[in-house]
């Protein structure tokens, strides 16, 4: 049976104001959350307040979930005056209990932390502990539901903490397929890791977080010293991780062939073409550093100011560094676009007056359809950007573009493209209305 808590009004109190003749409460030691009902009876009262909780109440009973501890009020009113009654409530509550880690490996400690307000004793599985606040180290073996027990004179509250215990995950396989391969080309690493929820690589070409992948593909470069040896081995080091940990396991990767010296370039053959990618006359045809050109031709490259079919608002080379596989990309790992300012230049059209520049170099993009390519782009400045009014001719052997490639020696060998014969490639001119007549040719670049 709930036992009532009655309070013994003063009976001395005004005739006029009202008259609290009694103000009871269901319990006055509960646990947070238990219900609370409140019950009065009031004479001669305009309106009823009762504070903390729930404020403002009518009739003669109000229920509420208990949460706050302390005195709880009732406050009669009328035109002459107030009377008013307290009960004291003991609110007993758990406001923290955590564990720390959460997840473990067996046999490492753990910290339980908890506060509690309105206890006067409490035990964590039994075993008992300050009933205010404290902490407490453990070390499960296996997963452990934390029981907080904490009493007051009338009422218990409990809370539960799971600690999960765990095993690092394990690597059953890291393999590279090619492996070995040649010098400069590409290979996928693949692994197999039961246990495990993300991955990272370090070493080389595509070090970093991998995610929940089990595979990525890399292009190993080994870092000097290369000459004259004709193979190198770069080391890949794979990392799985749980929450209960990490583990690590290295791979050789080895690359075969003779590392790059020096880049040469041959001019495409001459033809109809109205472009030609060649090498600049006054740098040696092999070096180190190669100097390149895109020059206009005798043919007519009209130059029109509105873009119209007929002519060209701009030029663009798209320039895809193949390699000996065409679509492979391999191409790219011989050579870097050098990053010298005056390397990289553009002429023959008006390109500067009025808005800024739109001539623009971007330099093999890692992802996207454009992905190993070599974008080179120009445009003459529409006249109301402050260009030239009227359509433009590109007089004969205009240099358009001038960039400059440097050799990547950890590359190795081979081809970084070749426009000449079997899968060559004569790029076409386009405008806004579609193909202007002439080609774009393009030479063969090779790493010796």
């Amino acid at each position: 049976m709930k036992r009532l808590a009655l309070l013994a009004l003063c009976a001395a109190c005004s005739n006029d104001r009202p008259r609290i003749v009694s103000f009871t409460a269901s319990r006055t030691d509960v646990a947070r959350g238990d219900p609370l009902t409140f019950s009065w009876q009031v004479s001669g009262a305009d309106s009823l307040k009762l504070d903390p909780r729930p404020g403002t109440v009518t009739g003669t009973t109000a229920s509420i979930n208990a949460a706050l501890g302390g005195n709880y009020t009732l406050v009669a009113t009328n035109g002459a005056g107030s009377s008013s009654a307290t009960i004291a409530v003991n609110v007993v509550d758990i406001a923290l209990f955590s564990a720390s880690p959460v997840e473990v490996v067996a046999g490492q400690p753990v910290t339980l932390t908890w506060k509690i307000s309105g206890a006067v004793s409490a035990s964590i599985l039994g075993a008992p502990v300050d009933p205010v606040q404290g902490y407490l180290q453990v070390s499960p073996t296996q997963d452990t539901p934390y029981k907080l027990t904490a009493n007051s004179a009338g009422a218990t509250i409990t809370q539960t903490v799971v600690v999960r215990v765990g095993t690092p995950p394990t690597i059953a396989s890291f393999v590279a397929t090619p492996n070995p391969l040649p010098r400069g080309t590409s290979t996928v690493l693949s692994w197999q890791a039961p246990g495990a929820q993300t991955f990272s690589l370090a070493g080389g070409d595509g070090a970093g977080t991998v995610g929940p992948l089990h595979s990525r593909r890399v292009r190993p470069l080994p870092p000097p010293p290369l000459a004259p040896a004709t193979s190198a081995t770069l080391r890949y080091t794979l990392t799985a991780t749980n929450p209960f940990g990490s583990t690590t396991q290295d791979l050789d990767v080895a690359v075969m062939g003779l590392a790059g010296t020096t880049l040469a370039y041959s001019d495409p053959p001459l033809g109809g073409e109205v472009l030609r990618l060649v090498r600049d006359p006054s740098t040696p045809p092999a070096s180190p550093h190669l100097v390149l050109q895109l020059r206009s031709t005798g043919a007519s490259l009209p130059l029109v100011v509105g873009g119209v079919a007929g002519g060209l608002d701009g030029v663009a080379l798209n320039l895809p560094f193949d390699g000996g596989t065409p679509g492979s990309r391999d191409g790219v790992a011989r050579v870097a676009l050098s990053t010298v300012a005056s390397d990289l230049s553009f002429g023959g059209l008006d390109v500067t007056t009025g808005s800024p520049t739109r001539a623009a170099a971007l330099v093999f993009p890692a992802t996207g359809p454009l992905s190993g390519v070599l974008a080179l782009g120009m445009a003459q400045k529409p006249a109301a950007a402050g260009g030239p009014p009227g359509d433009a001719q590109i007089p004969a052997d205009t240099v358009l573009a001038t960039f400059a490639l440097d050799l990547q020696p950890a590359g190795g060998t081979g081809t970084v493209f070749d426009g000449t014969a079997g899968d060559g490639f004569r790029l076409r001119l386009r405008s806004r209305a579609g193909d202007v007549q002439g080609t774009v040719a393009v030479g063969r670049l090779e790493v010796q």
